[in-house]
């Protein structure tokens, strides 16, 4: 059973039979993907009509159909980064084997990764989208084979990031010694 989620860490956590899991669960950045939405859609409605003036405009006016494809293509683009951000999951779990990530969207296993300790190189923090003076921090491992896995996201100022990132490593620290 999930302990409820404080607002500081933006995840629940849980240690179930030897192991810490943290769930990351969907809607954790509401005004960004809000944001990002509105601005796809408005990008992708100038793309359509930009496009309906290509068709109906008479003459071939090849700005006018790449301005279309563009703002339609980034409208797409958009608009479904703002889907993504508001429906996808991330539940991340420690235990003595290493850490294992998978992330969902509606349920839908987009991808799962997963780094033994002995792969474990390091764990961080890095600054990643920012909304108004709201700055959100993400945090990672680097694997020794140069991949980078992420294990937390959306906090809110770089003080929730780094006690979240100590915090997981006092973990690793527990199941691997």
């Amino acid at each position: 059973m999930f302990l409820n989620r404080k607002k500081t860490l933006n995840a629940r956590r849980c240690k179930c039979g030897g192991a810490t899991e943290l769930y990351y669960p969907p809607g954790r950045a509401k005004g960004m993907a809000a944001v990002l939405f509105l601005t796809g859609a408005v990008f992708l409605t100038v793309g359509v009509f930009l496009g309906y003036q290509f068709r109906t405009g008479g003459s071939p006016d090849t700005m006018l159909f790449a301005m279309a494809a563009l703002f339609f293509t980034l409208g797409v683009l958009l608009a479904a980064g703002g889907i993504h951000t508001l429906l996808n999951s991330l539940q991340v779990r420690i235990d003595q084997a290493g850490i294992s990530t998978v992330r969902k969207v509606l349920g839908v296993t987009l991808l799962a990764r997963r780094a033994d300790y002995q792969q474990l190189k390091d764990i961080y923090f890095a600054r990643g989208a920012q909304s108004g003076k709201t700055a959100y921090y993400s945090i990672f491992i680097r694997a020794a084979d140069g991949r980078r896995i992420k294990i937390g996201e959306s906090f809110v100022g770089v003080s929730n990031a780094e006690k979240m990132a100590d915090q997981i490593k006092q973990w690793c620290e527990e199941y691997y010694g």
